[in-house]
């Protein structure tokens, strides 16, 4: 799940066109150029938001990241406005993070976060947001945590429910992701609440989808670290139910990532071949949707699974996949991790 909400960049990133061609209505021929220049960026975002909503579902978000560069390209040259431009900046580095281009991503917050007016407290928090996705994915964690509650706090002062739900879920996600159980335990108490609170306003959606998958993933993690198997199944089927109601609505990030909490849950009661089987489904859900990261990071959790069930051909070819995929997505400290493996199996 992109940290910001893409279609309301868009609309954001349309208002502020309008405003910048209205305002320059006294100024006959730079009206006249600049009308162009917005004009053609207003195209490219509206093709880049049809390739993003189709990517759902048919992974074109490689065309939808070259119409935002292309947009940015040309704010830059115009140079008028740096809240269009740090709003596109966001959306293009959501989407390559949706990619899998976690450094490129990265530079890309960096630039919004530069560019972008110090009153601009929502764009702010969202370009902070994904900044930290971007650096947890490059396992560059020091500054992930204060990004996320940097976010999280300023949508909560300003009673944006859809945006404290989003904050409040990758936090947790985080928080657990750094085996701080006690913490994420904490915060999804919380976002239980919010999530109720949204789904009241607005019925049940893909955010909330998400987080009810970020709380399925607390209820294994606590299963697992008290021994109850009660507590893996029910996070289990929590998960069944995400994975259905994801192909529904068709939102590749939450198939793959039910996917894969289910296999966690099915590794942890040891029943191993069915979690290869849903780790094989989870690499072809997330290679149809373009989304390398995950696909890379299914093949290396395949690979410790296969090694487990004793087939270590399957997995040696598996961690030699997972290790190309994360070459291929310059995640550096995810390739050595994968080496790590690979020579530790073949002693």
């Amino acid at each position: 799940m992109p940290f910001e909400d893409v279609a309301s960049q868009v609309s954001a990133v349309q208002q502020q066109l309008k405003v910048m061609v209205d305002g320059l209505a006294p100024l006959k021929t730079l009206v006249a150029d600049v009308t162009r220049a917005t004009q053609s960026v207003r195209r490219l975002v509206e093709e880049a938001t049809a390739h993003y909503k189709r990517g759902r579902s048919a992974g074109e978000f490689q065309a939808a990241s070259r119409c935002f560069r292309d947009a940015w390209n040309l704010l830059r040259d115009l140079g008028t406005d740096p809240v269009l431009e740090g709003r596109v900046l966001i959306a293009l580095a959501g989407t390559e993070h949706m990619l899998g281009n976690s450094p490129e991503a990265e530079q890309l917050a960096r630039r919004a976060l530069i560019v972008l007016p110090a009153d601009e407290g929502d764009a702010i928090a969202q370009a902070r947001g994904t900044l930290a996705l971007a650096l947890q994915d490059l396992q560059r964690f020091s500054e992930c945590e204060a990004l996320f509650e940097q976010a999280f706090a300023h949508f909560e002062s300003t009673a944006n429910p859809v945006e404290v739900v989003r904050s409040l879920t990758h936090l947790l996600e985080f928080e657990l992701n750094q085996n701080k159980l006690a913490v994420a335990s904490r915060l999804g108490k919380r976002l239980q609440h919010v999530v109720i609170a949204l789904e009241d306003l607005m019925g049940i959606s893909d955010l909330s989808m998400a987080a009810a998958g970020a709380l399925a993933r607390v209820m294994l993690e606590n299963g697992k670290a008290h021994g109850s198997r009660e507590h893996m199944r029910a996070a289990a089927t929590m998960l069944e139910d995400i994975e259905i109601t994801a192909r529904e609505i068709s939102s590749p990030e939450l198939i793959v990532a039910s996917v894969q909490g289910q296999a966690e849950a099915a590794r942890f009661q040891n029943q191993l071949d069915v979690a290869i089987t849903l780790l094989r489904r989870a690499i072809d859900d997330a290679g149809r949707a373009h989304m390398a990261k995950a696909v890379a990071d299914s093949f290396y959790t395949l690979a410790i699974v296969q090694h487990e069930r004793g087939l270590v051909a399957d997995a040696l070819e598996s961690i030699t996949q997972a290790r190309n995929q994360y070459e291929a997505i310059q995640d550096l400290e995810s390739v050595k991790d994968a080496l790590s493996l690979m020579t530790r199996w073949a002693q």
